[in-house]
């Protein structure tokens, strides 16, 4: 009949249930700290990972809250981003959308991936786990020496969004916060959260030299 029906499938659902509660909270855990180390005591942000889910804890005065069952195919990218064999996750929350099998840090040129922020997939660019519609995944790429500029073919961004002061085609980030448009050069200061550009030369000849936070041209000796 259709009530026993009903019944047999609220009893699977049932069971279902009981058996990953079963498997969460009876098999052996694994702790890994956001950078990726199996640690002990435990620094949050955290993950536990046990052989039949993963969990994830943002803060040590609260309880790991649930991210997914598949941690047999669990796999840390950097302390903010990890995938399973469906979802990418930024600190602990699902990016919808976001394609798993494709997605992937932007590789850093500073070879400092724990704080790198961008993300892509095959369709998207991610930046603290948001989607950047307007950019281009298959050209977007970080800028040399530093992990909040990047770009693709046709603009730059600055921390996730467009910025429109320099272009790709023109502009070149020389080392740190210096760049050069044409014969101008800039310093670009991100110390505040309004950041601000401060002319250095307009008659910038492009040869310059960084020795240790020092950087050199022939208008003078600058101080990163």
């Amino acid at each position: 009949t259709k009530a026993s029906a009903i019944f047999d499938k609220l009893l699977r659902k049932t069971k279902e249930v009981i058996l990953k509660f079963r498997h969460i909270f009876t098999l052996s855990l694994t702790t890994i700290s956001s950078y990726g180390q199996t640690c002990s005591p435990i620094a949050p942000p955290y993950y536990v990972v046990s052989t039949a889910s993963v969990f994830f804890n943002e803060c040590c005065d609260k309880s790991p809250k649930f991210m997914s069952y598949d941690s047999q195919n669990f796999k840390f990218l950097n302390h903010a981003y990890v995938v399973d064999s469906e979802f990418a996750y930024y600190l602990g929350k699902k990016i919808e959308g976001a394609q798993a099998s494709s997605f992937q840090l932007i590789e850093s040129h500073k070879n400092n991936y724990y704080s790198i922020p961008y993300a892509k997939d095959k369709n998207y660019v991610y930046y603290e786990g948001q989607p950047i519609k307007e950019a281009q995944s298959s050209s977007f790429e970080l800028v040399k020496n530093n992990n909040i500029f990047a770009h693709d073919k046709n603009s730059f961004y600055f921390k996730g969004k467009k910025f429109n002061l320099f272009a790709p085609q023109k502009s070149k980030n020389l080392w740190s916060h210096y760049w050069a448009d044409g014969k101008n050069l800039f310093y670009f200061d991100t110390s505040e959260e309004s950041s601000n550009i401060i002319s250095i030369s307009t008659n910038f000849n492009g040869k310059y030299r960084q020795i240790n936070t020092y950087f050199i041209t022939k208008d003078g000796v600058f101080k990163d």
